[in-house]
């Protein structure tokens, strides 16, 4: 099965699954009508925006859990000057690489949103990424691969985030790292490890009593860091 959403300008499209296993759509808090589409016989889900500043948000923290790693995500949020998607993760272990892929023709900015290596999530005009708090000792970069030996097995290379990244850690040990952008990394209540990677970046290690932070080569700003 396919969905298509489309939003009106500056709206808040938000993406989730069901206890029972529904895809649940919902646009600036109205339930869409998806067609009894299930989280496993669902092949991809296109989204798209319009003349506003639009979000697209994927949360995974709800009672239905991840969406199918087979599920294709094509998101394009139109016209905005201030587009932005982002992923709340699950209370587990989440393995987020935010990129780029260079097809040949353009290089599209791109999310592996379950650690493999293989991107899937596509992302076309979209200013900014967020990955907003959730639980497990996470792992969510700019810089990928996320997990080498996955990586390699994919097939995929996947150059650094180019896009702005807002990343904020939860309760475990996390690792932040952002992309070649201007990145903003927070930490959460556990003892975090936080790189900016490139650009003006600023990194906040949060509570915990020994977070660890590398602004990288631009200017950066480090607060509450060792």
């Amino acid at each position: 099965m396919i969905i298509s959403v489309f939003s009106v300008n500056g709206s808040v499209v938000v993406l989730s699954i069901a206890a029972n296993g529904d895809i649940v759509v919902t646009i600036d808090g109205q339930l869409q009508d998806c067609d009894g589409a299930k989280n496993q016989n669902t092949q991809s889900i296109f989204v798209a925006g319009n003349a506003g500043n639009d979000t697209f948000l994927l949360d995974q923290s709800g009672s239905g859990g991840v969406l199918d790693p087979g599920t294709i995500v094509q998101v394009g949020l139109g016209d905005g000057s201030k587009d932005k998607a982002a992923i709340k993760g699950t209370e587990q272990r989440d393995i987020i690489a935010i990129g780029t892929v260079n097809t040949g023709d353009q290089v599209i900015d791109v999310i592996d949103r379950n650690g493999d290596g293989a991107p899937d999530v596509d992302l076309q005009d979209v200013e900014m990424f967020q990955r907003r708090i959730s639980g497990g000792n996470d792992i969510v970069t700019g810089m990928p691969p996320a997990q080498p030996k996955a990586f390699a097995s994919s097939g995929v290379t996947m150059g650094p985030a180019r896009i702005p990244l807002i990343l904020q850690g939860g309760k475990g040990k996390d690792r932040l790292t952002g992309g070649n952008a201007n990145d903003k990394l927070v930490g959460g209540p556990g003892n975090d490890t936080l790189a900016g990677g490139k650009g003006k970046d600023k990194l906040n290690g949060g509570k915990g009593k020994k977070d660890r932070c590398n602004g990288g080569p631009g200017k950066d700003k480090e607060r509450g860091c060792e």
